[in-house]
């Protein structure tokens, strides 16, 4: 249930933000990677992988591709590079 509601939240902000609602006081790209956090953690819950607490998500601009995005992820107990494919399962490794 907790993933379920944290995926609406993300869900509903990445909305927010493609429409241009939105009065709070935050950068676009704080409020990109803030989505991309939380994003990112239910996916790769979803591959069982452990991400308690999610801290950051900043993009590999070095690894990353048109057609793929890499991202560093920083969670409570681990942090991981996650590989985001068009229709595919993340690939995602641990770093830590």
């Amino acid at each position: 249930m907790n993933k379920l509601i944290a995926l609406s939240i993300a869900c509903v902000a990445v909305a927010a933000i493609s429409c241009g609602a939105g009065t709070v006081a935050i950068s676009g790209a704080k409020a990109a990677d803030d989505v991309a956090r939380i994003i990112l953690a239910v996916q790769i819950r979803k591959q069982g992988y452990a991400c308690s607490n999610p801290k950051s998500a900043s993009r590999d601009s070095e690894q990353s591709k048109p057609a793929l995005r890499v991202w560093v992820l920083s969670c409570e107990n681990a942090t991981y590079r996650v590989r985001v494919i068009p229709n595919m399962a993340d690939k995602v490794e641990r770093l830590d």
